[in-house]
């Protein structure tokens, strides 16, 4: 049996789920209430992958502008992130490219893999980011 480690980041813009995201992952369960995220955050969840031993540590990133200069050390090594925005915050979705720029700027890697969550389904509105506009983009990622 292999070990394996993974690096990821959550990234986007402050309060579109990132720790209430890691916090499930991680077996806990949903809070309506969280304090926002000052610099980084991580956790660290080992699982068996394929029968081999694979530990994944989260890296939670502050959202807010504040802390840019901050987060660049924290992608560093990054091999992979999950790009979060909030569907029913259209601003969240529109800072998409800079956050993904951030992060292959800074993860020692150049081009990593993103996966684009929109997240806070369950609160769309007809003024919401619309499916068709968050797919299309995904696709031009590819």
């Amino acid at each position: 049996m292999s070990s394996y480690f993974l690096k990821i980041s959550l990234l986007g813009d402050g309060a579109v789920g990132k720790t209430s995201l890691r916090n499930r992952f991680m077996g806990r369960g949903f809070r309506t209430e969280h304090l926002m995220t000052i610099g980084a955050d991580f956790a660290a969840h080992e699982f068996p992958v394929d029968g081999n031993k694979t530990t994944f540590q989260i890296w939670d990133l502050a959202g807010q502008d504040s802390f840019k200069t901050v987060r660049a050390r924290f992608f560093n090594g990054s091999m992979g992130a999950l790009m979060v925005f909030d569907v029913t915050r259209k601003d969240s979705f529109m800072n998409v490219t800079k956050w993904i720029t951030e992060l292959w700027n800074n993860s020692g890697r150049g081009v990593v893999p993103v996966i684009l969550l929109g997240n806070k389904a369950d609160l769309r509105s007809s003024d919401s980011v619309a499916v068709e506009q968050a797919n299309k983009y995904a696709a031009a990622l590819t």
